[in-house]
C-alpha cells in the first residue's frame, strides 16, 4: 500500500512540478484554467515567472522527500527528519485544499477545469496527504 500511495504522491507531484515550470518559462496552456478567476473573468491573483518556478521547485523538493521516505533515494538527514517534512507537507498541502477561500480549496466552487479533478483538484490533494501521512506514521 505504501509504493501505491507514492507512486500516486510522485505522479501528481511531478505533473504539478512540471507544469510550473511550464508556466513559469512562458508556457500559456491551462494556465487560465489554474489559476482562480473572478466572476468578470479576470484572474483573482496576479502571476510572476519566479512565483510559477518557486511553487515548481518546492514541489520537486517534496517530490524528493516522498521517494527518501520510501527508500528510492537516500538524502542525508535522519529518518525522523524525514517523516516530520512529510507530515508537515501532508499538513500544508491539507490546510490548503480545506481553506475556506474563495478561490482557492474546495470551497472554491470552481468548476472550470482543463485537467480532471482528480489530477489538479484540492479534493483529491486532500485524498492523498492523509494516504501519504498514514502510510508513514508507523
Amino acid at each position: 500500500m505504501t509504493n501505491a500511495v507514492s507512486a500516486i504522491c510522485a505522479a501528481i507531484l511531478l505533473l504539478a512540478a512540471g507544469f510550473h515550470f511550464y508556466w513559469g518559462f512562458g508556457g500559456r496552456v491551462a494556465a487560465g484554467v489554474a489559476l482562480p478567476q473572478r466572476e468578470d473573468g479576470s484572474p483573482a491573483i496576479e502571476t510572476a515567472a519566479f512565483g510559477a518556478i518557486a511553487v515548481g521547485l518546492v514541489l520537486a523538493v517534496v517530490l524528493l522527500l516522498v521517494f527518501a521516505l520510501v527508500g528510492m533515494i537516500h538524502l542525508p538527514l535522519p529518518q525522523s527528519w524525514l517523516r516530520a517534512g512529510g507530515i508537515l507537507w501532508a499538513v500544508i498541502f491539507t490546510a490548503r485544499a480545506l481553506s475556506w477561500s474563495r478561490y482557492v480549496g474546495c470551497s472554491s466552487g470552481s468548476g472550470r477545469r482543463v485537467l480532471p479533478d482528480m489530477i489538479h483538484g484540492s479534493t483529491a490533494r486532500y485524498a492523498w496527504c492523509w494516504g501519504w501521512v498514514s502510510s508513514i506514521w508507523r
